[in-house]
């Protein structure tokens, strides 16, 4: 009875460990927050028009990135690098920084309550 019940819990296991939705690739998500976009924005290569998105850090394959969404599609990705702060963050907040010709390029995030900030690495 024992080993019927040992070759039934394994075989359990077996067809577990083989669904696709196991062997998919590692995804981890972090907290997410608002990104209200009133001017264009540069992640990496795509330029975000006016609108809202979220946005997030996400480990996809060992890597960090900050993933934009709209209407739950992703809709830019660009590689990030997290670094410890001495404090939690109390506001989430977007960086961006300002290029001569007026265009807005996100190069961080700090999302409420981590204790992180993640800083754009492309």
């Amino acid at each position: 009875m024992k080993r019927s019940l040992f070759v039934v819990c394994l075989a359990a296991v077996v067809a577990f460990l083989s669904t696709p939705s196991f062997a998919q690739t590692a995804h981890v998500q972090g907290g997410k927050t608002n990104l209200p976009v009133s001017t264009p924005l540069v992640v990496g290569s795509t330029t975000l028009q006016p609108g809202e998105y979220k946005i997030q850090c996400q480990t996809i394959d060992g890597k960090e990135y900050l993933v934009v969404s709209a209407k739950g599609k992703e809709v830019a990705k660009v590689p990030c690098k997290s670094e410890a702060l001495t404090e939690k963050v109390t506001e989430s907040s977007v960086l961006t920084t300002s290029a001569a010709d007026g265009s807005k390029k996100l190069v961080g995030l700090r999302l409420k309550g981590e204790t992180s900030t993640h800083t754009v690495t492309e």
